[in-house]
């Protein structure tokens, strides 16, 4: 039970929006002790079924919405309850080039090290982006993965009923055979489980060095023959995984004669000297964020 009570804390402090059964937050609270019974009741009775996420769209930099997946709030608290457990035991096998969603990493760090490893001589940059990773998540290969350190049944049962949950969209449920809603308290850690079987193979590569955070990654090389035969090598290993690289996204890119982009930073060298800049698009997300958060969206910032 203290697990669930830490669980409802957490999820009380993100707030979010109710899912499909518009149970919401505050509604929770007011009789959260009976609320938090009911869930463990029906965990150690075996009957608990996961609700469809509800689903909503973002909008994305480029002009195009992303799909999110809102877990109910009992759904909510159970998955990050069982992230508090399941995490713990994945934080001691995952790489250090691995920066989402991790306890003590952050996107900073991230871009920090590939300075570093520019700075070194990795100077040729698989710039990469996986096609469509949230949706094309195997479910077999996922649980047979998180089966590997986790033996408890019941816990397996949750998570696979979460996959399995459907997706509430404009009102008709659609099933999910594959794929992990963005928006669900425990995809992160879900995803990071996954791909840590990319990060194991990538890293066994010689010369190469990897920085990950969560589906979006960075292959760095010392030669261009050597970054064109690893992009082949990354294709493969996505591939044994069921997924695969974005082409018209994905780039080999000379640090010294271009620049590309990671985690809202741009990377570019001239004059000797490496550059790392907020790109113009996170600049205007900032400062979007700041707007509303002055004036509640109904007056603009100085441009300048």
């Amino acid at each position: 039970m203290n697990n669930l009570r830490d669980a409802w804390r957490k999820v009380k402090s993100n707030k979010g929006c109710a899912g499909i059964d518009k149970q919401s937050i505050c509604d929770f609270q007011k009789q959260c002790d009976l609320y938090l019974k009911e869930i463990q009741r029906a965990v150690k009775n075996s009957d608990y079924e996961a609700m469809p996420v509800l689903r909503k769209y973002i909008p994305k930099g480029n002009g195009k919405l992303r799909p999110l997946g809102i877990p109910t709030v009992k759904d909510r608290i159970l998955q990050q309850a069982t992230k508090n457990v399941v995490e713990t035991i994945f934080e001691m096998k995952f790489l250090d080039c691995s920066y989402g969603y991790r306890p003590d990493k952050n996107a900073h760090q991230a871009v920090k090290q590939i300075r570093k490893y520019i700075e070194q001589g990795y100077t040729w940059v698989i710039d990469a982006d996986v096609e469509k990773f949230f949706d094309s998540v195997d479910h077999k290969l996922l649980m047979g993965l998180v089966s590997e350190e986790i033996s408890d049944g019941k816990v397996l049962d949750l998570i696979e009923s979460w996959l399995k949950a459907g997706v509430m969209n404009k009102g008709k449920q659609e099933e999910t055979y594959v794929g992990t809603p963005q928006g669900g308290v425990a995809s992160p850690l879900l995803a990071n489980i996954y791909l840590h079987e990319m990060d194991k193979q990538v890293t066994k590569i010689d010369s190469v060095r990897l920085v990950r955070y969560a589906d979006d990654f960075v292959v760095l090389c010392k030669t261009r023959d050597k970054a064109e035969r690893t992009m082949k090598q990354v294709e493969e290993i996505l591939t044994g995984l069921k997924l695969r690289l974005n082409r018209t996204k994905t780039k080999i890119v000379n640090i010294n004669m271009g620049s590309f982009g990671f985690l809202g930073f741009k990377f570019k060298r001239a004059g000797g000297k490496l550059f790392v800049t907020p790109r113009k698009k996170a600049i205007k997300k900032f400062k979007e964020t700041v707007r509303v958060c002055l004036h509640g969206g109904n007056n603009q910032l100085n441009p300048g």
